[in-house]
């Protein structure tokens, strides 16, 4: 079973090819770079932020 991630939170904000891009990425950094924790998190809240973000100013991402 695949791990929920912060960018779980914020898939229904945004498109499904948005969403499956930044899912890629996650497991990009979570798996071939292996990041640590903190860093991941710190990299999904800021997408958190920044998406929630456009979608009040912008009407969507």
């Amino acid at each position: 079973m695949a791990e929920r991630t912060r960018i779980d939170d914020i898939a229904d904000l945004i498109a499904p090819d948005f969403a499956d891009a930044l899912q890629k990425w996650d497991s990009y950094l979570r798996y071939e770079k292996n990041v640590s924790a903190h860093t991941l998190r710190a990299y999904q809240t800021d997408l958190k932020h920044f998406t929630t973000f456009l979608t009040v100013h912008l009407g969507g991402a």
